[in-house]
C-alpha cells in the first residue's frame, strides 16, 4: 500500500509541476485554499490533469488534494465546458491533453518582463516590439518550411 501511495504522490508532484509552470503559480498555492482566479484555475487544471491524463478517481484526487469529490467533478466539468467557449482555457486544456507548453506563453512572459524591467514608455514599447519581431521572424521561418514541405509533397 505504501508503494502505491508514494507513486500517487509522485504523480501529483508531476501534475503540480506541469500546471505551476504553465500557469506561473507556486505549487503550494495550487494546493492551498486561495480563491484568486489564476490560482483557482491552476487548481482546476491540476485536478483535470490527474483525472484525464493519469486516470485517478475522484476520491483519489480528493485525498491527494485535500478536497471532496464534488470539487473534483466541478473542476473537470469547468475545464471541459469552458474550453469550448474560451480560447485561453482551451489552450490550457490542450496543453494538459498533449503535455506541451504553448510557445506564445513564453512570448507573454517576455512581454511581462519588458513591462517590469523598463521604466519609460518608450523603452517599454521598443522592448515589446523587439519581442514581437523575434516571434514574427520565427513564425515566418516556420511557415516557409511548411510551405516548402507542401510543395515537395505535391
Amino acid at each position: 500500500m505504501k508503494k502505491i501511495t508514494t507513486l500517487r504522490t509522485e504523480v501529483l508532484s508531476k501534475a503540480l509541476d506541469f500546471t505551476s509552470k504553465l500557469m506561473k503559480v507556486d505549487p503550494a498555492d495550487i494546493c492551498g485554499r486561495s480563491r484568486e482566479r489564476t490560482i483557482a484555475l491552476a487548481r482546476h487544471l491540476t485536478r483535470y490533469y490527474l483525472y484525464d491524463r493519469e486516470g485517478f478517481t475522484w476520491t483519489e484526487i480528493g485525498r491527494l488534494m485535500n478536497c471532496n469529490h464534488a470539487s473534483i467533478i466541478h473542476s473537470i466539468k469547468y475545464i471541459r465546458d469552458t474550453a469550448t467557449v474560451d480560447k485561453y482555457i482551451n489552450t490550457l486544456k490542450e496543453s494538459v491533453d498533449y503535455n506541451i507548453m504553448p510557445e506564445h506563453f513564453t512570448m507573454r512572459e517576455e512581454i511581462k518582463s519588458c513591462l517590469q524591467i523598463y521604466t519609460t514608455p518608450n523603452t517599454k514599447t521598443e522592448a515589446i516590439l523587439e519581442v514581437f519581431r523575434k516571434y514574427e521572424e520565427a513564425y515566418k521561418k516556420e511557415t516557409m518550411v511548411a510551405g516548402e514541405e507542401n510543395s515537395v509533397q505535391r
